[in-house]
């Protein structure tokens, strides 16, 4: 019976590497590898956009993916001050960075969005506030580190977004205070339709 399962071991392993040795891959010209915690990938036809993010550096790298060549790569290190990252989304067509930032002085969390140019792979025009709130909370990941304050949520037609987000209390205790959330919605071309908290 030994025999009979080394024999049938051996076959397997011989008609495996006969049909490993057939495979035939392609290199396609090396190019620079950036790894940050936050990657996100869009495919367009035969283009792959990448637009990865550490800290407050992000870079934006397009590629062929037939012929697996690097066509692009563009990197950013100046956001405004207290940049904190909140998503990449594909919106009407379009490809949009979202990230808050605390204004201090005046205690209020703003929430901004740059158009991404997919064609040139670069960040599009300057960035735009869309939203001035209260102190928002942030939702902790399963890492354990602050991620996203603004909830994103888009149409199936991708003809409205909408943004949800629940406010810091003044009292720690939801008991005597219950917790308030703010929802904004926008049209396609970030006209505001309707808002409550």
């Amino acid at each position: 019976m030994k025999k009979l399962f080394l024999a049938g071991a051996m076959l397997i392993a011989a008609f495996t590497s006969s049909r490993a040795q057939e495979t035939v891959i392609e290199k396609g010209t090396p190019y620079q590898v950036v790894d940050a915690p936050i990657k996100t990938y869009f495919t367009k036809g035969d283009e792959m956009m990448m637009v990865k993010l550490k800290g407050e550096n992000m870079t934006i790298q397009k590629m062929n993916v037939n012929s697996l060549s690097q066509q692009s790569f563009k990197e950013y290190k100046s956001f405004p001050d207290g940049f904190s990252y909140e998503s990449i989304r594909e919106f009407n067509k379009k490809y949009f960075l979202f990230f808050s930032v605390w204004d201090r002085p005046n205690k209020k969390e703003q929430l901004f969005y740059q158009e991404i140019d997919f064609e040139l792979g670069v960040l599009k025009g300057a960035p735009e506030l869309l939203i001035k709130s209260d102190r928002i909370e942030g939702h902790f990941s399963m890492f354990g580190f602050q991620a996203a304050k603004f909830d994103a949520l888009i149409t199936s037609d991708s003809s409205k977004l909408m943004f949800s987000y629940k406010l810091t209390p003044d009292v720690r205790d939801e008991k005597k205070v219950p917790a308030k959330y703010g929802f904004i919605m926008f049209d396609n071309d970030f006209n505001e339709l309707w808002a409550k908290e």
